[in-house]
């Protein structure tokens, strides 16, 4: 139940932040760019939610931490405006409005606590796999610690 709860609000965010982008279009197109970006990785949240594997390598998973962030303050940003608007018109829509910031704030911040846990487990995560790159002539080693 949790699951499709979270499938549902992420692609509702999807569309919720393709709106912002566009609006965002006219006034600053790189924040619409990163809004835009944003949008698409909500859609791979929902995809990978459905079929548990992810279309963004885990490389990139650092500027997942960095899309949720976005969603965050925009879905905050959302529920302060449903607050104080409420209190003045006490439409139905506004208290719509209110709900899905809620749902949405839920889901990106269960999104960003398991990117964050993803991170650590890469910088905690005990390991004595040897690496070694070069740069140039020179040759580094690099040995994870162990914990």
């Amino acid at each position: 139940m949790l699951k499709l709860f979270r499938i549902t609000a992420n692609i509702f965010s999807f569309f919720l932040l393709l709106i912002a982008g566009y609006y965002l279009l006219t006034f600053n197109t790189v924040w619409a760019f990163i809004v835009f970006i944003s949008a698409i990785d909500q859609l791979e949240d929902a995809y990978e939610l459905v079929y548990n594997r992810r279309l963004i390598p885990a490389w990139l998973i650092p500027f997942d931490v960095i899309f949720e962030g976005i969603l965050v303050v925009a879905s905050s940003l959302m529920l302060i405006y449903s607050v104080i608007y409420y209190w003045w018109f006490e439409s139905f829509t506004i208290l719509i409005m209110l709900v899905v910031s809620l749902i949405i704030l839920f889901s990106a911040l269960q999104d960003l606590s398991e990117a964050i846990k993803t991170i650590a487990k890469w910088l905690i995560s005990p390991s004595s796999a040897k690496y070694t790159f070069s740069i140039g002539r020179t040759q580094f080693k690099h040995y994870r610690r162990k914990v």
